[in-house]
């Protein structure tokens, strides 16, 4: 038995809390909650399932804030244990801030990776709503409901072993880039 938050869609897979991660409502007064305070050793995690292998089309959504001037992770679809200079040769798909204060979607396939960047700083505290949505071989990036970019990318992101987390990066076998200045939520 594990502590968990629940999951209300119709897959009942809920995220894992390992740590102390704290869930605080979004504003004063708001029912809505966020999750915050991520670290090293703080996080959530699904462990792996068939609804997390992403093969056709699909939509990953949520919104988040951060003040940080790091780089920190939103979320992470890989393999705990693989990891080099590529980030590993089994597919993954991760989105994290990098040092230009940019949304940044990393994807490998089957056999082939890269990545995606926003046009615009994502840095500012406020709340932002973030989607990657893959529909007919092209992966589109959302930021605030406005198209930011595309690729062509249709090759599969079934990993029968990688688990998903939530607020922290898995990097050979230890977590980095935890969103700890900000929170995320939905």
């Amino acid at each position: 038995v594990r502590l968990a938050e629940e999951d209300r869609s119709v897959n009942g897979n809920g995220l894992q809390v390992f740590g102390t991660v704290t869930k605080t409502p979004v504003a004063t007064g708001a029912d809505l909650v966020q999750y915050t305070n991520a670290s090293t050793s703080d996080y959530l995690m699904q462990p792996h399932n068939s609804d997390i292998d992403f093969t056709g089309d699909f939509a990953f959504t949520f919104w988040a804030r951060s003040n940080a001037t790091g780089q920190y992770t939103f979320f992470a679809k890989q393999n705990p244990t693989t990891g080099s200079n590529s980030y590993g040769s089994t597919p993954y798909l991760f989105a994290h801030s990098n040092s230009s204060n940019e949304l940044q979607w990393y994807y490998r396939g089957a056999s082939t990776s890269g990545s995606l960047s926003s046009s615009a700083s994502i840095r500012d505290g406020l709340w932002h709503h973030f989607c990657l949505m893959r529909s007919g071989g092209t992966m589109y990036v959302y930021i605030d409901g406005k198209l930011d970019s595309s690729v062509s990318f249709s090759e599969s992101f079934a990993n029968t072993s990688a688990p998903l987390y939530v607020g922290i990066h898995s990097y050979n076998n230890s977590f980095l880039r935890p969103l700890s200045d900000g929170g995320i939520s939905l």
